[in-house]
């Protein structure tokens, strides 16, 4: 799953410490972490994990129906992440999401960034169980009987 796809981890750093609303998408969970910072006295910063989408414009409709207070986004960074969740860890890229949360003052929000984190590792270790015993996927070598 790290394979050859390469992560710019500064590209991924500048999207967590600038952007008001970014993705990051999970291909082989088919799962998006949404993390959008506005807020105001209604409404707290979102940390949503989410199905995937088929298209940006998808997500943009998405985050519209969701945060329809807030006005029209002009860019959403959307990060595809193939490496392993776990890597989210090891490359600073949660401590830091948590660190950007926690200085707009809302702890919920940096609760459930715990508790999407936690969801994704969950998933993986299930799709990483699914591919072993070949649960939804085809293998190339038929099993042995």
């Amino acid at each position: 799953m790290n394979g050859d796809y390469e992560t710019d981890l500064q590209e991924v750093l500048h999207a967590v410490d600038y952007a008001e609303v970014f993705v990051i998408f999970f291909p082989l969970l088919r799962k998006s972490l949404i993390i959008d910072t506005r807020y105001d006295m209604e409404n707290p910063p979102m940390v949503r994990l989410m199905p995937q989408v088929s298209s940006p414009q998808e997500r943009y409709r998405v985050v519209r129906r969701l945060r329809p207070h807030f006005p029209r986004l002009e860019q959403m960074p959307t990060i595809p992440w193939y490496k392993y969740v776990r890597s989210l860890y090891s490359m600073g890229v949660v401590d830091r999401i948590r660190s950007r949360l926690a200085q707009l003052g809302d702890q919920e929000s940096v609760a459930a960034l715990d508790r999407a984190a936690d969801e994704l590792l969950r998933l993986e270790r299930l799709e990483m169980a699914s591919m072993i015993k070949g649960d939804n996927y085809r293998t190339i070598w038929p099993r042995e009987r």
